[in-house]
């Protein structure tokens, strides 16, 4: 037999859990687009603390509930005292993932332009090998060409 109580319990946690993972990830958005690294360490050691939170919640409602049903196959066969306040955390839970899904989704495509930006930074500094090189006279000396870069101390 599910205990209902614990169960809500659970999800009332689970709940808050991803309302506050969804804001860490709404300002994750914002220290991306101002480009703030300090602040994102804090917030990315913040998200791994309620992953981990998230993790030992599943695991209690695994415990609570038998692997072969879910909450809305229990909640539709047994109608068990508050199944009301149940199916409301079901959905909300679900519409918080769905939102945080979308979220972390814009958050990897704004990583992904901001490490485009770093690695062309960072290629102008310091080309990779097969670019163009150069020497320093104007003239290859002792077979030696030289990496052109805006930090090249030959130049």
């Amino acid at each position: 037999m599910i205990d209902s109580g614990k169960l809500l319990n659970i999800l009332e946690e689970e709940e808050k859990v991803l309302q506050e993972m969804l804001g860490l990830e709404e300002q994750t958005r914002n220290i991306l687009v101002e480009r703030d690294g300090r602040v994102l360490q804090k917030l990315n050691s913040q998200k791994e603390r309620l992953a981990a939170k998230m993790q030992e919640l599943e695991e209690q409602r695994a415990a609570t509930v038998p692997p072969d049903i879910t909450l809305k196959e229990y909640l539709n066969r047994e109608n068990p005292p508050g199944a009301a306040k149940l199916e409301h955390l079901r959905q909300s839970i679900l519409e918080l993932h769905d939102s945080l899904q979308r979220r972390q989704k814009i958050t990897r495509r704004l990583l992904l332009f901001n490490r485009q930006l770093v690695e062309q930074a960072l290629h102008m500094l310091m080309p990779g090998n097969g670019d163009d090189l150069y020497c320093a006279s104007g003239e290859k000396k002792q077979g030696k060409a030289l990496r052109a870069g805006l930090l090249d101390s030959n130049a």
